[in-house]
């Protein structure tokens, strides 16, 4: 459901500056909210040898371009996944991928690519 109501609300994600608290952020925030309460859904991560493919396909429903073999862990945290490229051979640990910013009054979507080959390390932290 948390798919769905991405799609209803937002639909795709653009980068662009918008005015804080306005009717792009607020958008934003409900589908934050209802991604946190419902979940992955079947989407989940914890499921034995299927989990971590799952997970891949959850992102890419999301909105996220993933290459080949991309590994994402189970506490990795990934938002706005429309701004999100992550290519080839790529693992993200227990890391925090988010393609927002707050700037001067103003919300701040801008896109994150990740090249081929890379890691993100646990705890790591990759924003605009």
């Amino acid at each position: 459901l948390g798919i769905l109501a991405k799609w209803v609300i937002i639909g795709r994600y653009r980068a662009g500056r918008y005015p804080l608290w306005g009717s792009m952020y607020l958008k934003w925030w409900l589908v934050e909210q209802l991604v946190n309460i419902l979940g992955k859904g079947f989407f989940r991560d914890d499921l034995p040898i299927i989990g971590p493919q799952l997970v891949r396909i959850y992102y890419s429903l999301m909105g996220a371009r993933l290459g080949q073999r991309v590994q994402i862990h189970r506490f990795a945290s990934l938002g706005q996944a429309d701004l999100l490229t992550i290519g080839d051979d790529v693992a993200l640990d227990h890391c925090t991928v988010r393609p927002f910013a707050l700037e001067e009054g103003h919300f701040v979507l801008l896109p994150i690519v990740i090249g081929d080959r890379c890691s993100v390390g646990v705890k790591s932290t990759v924003a605009p």
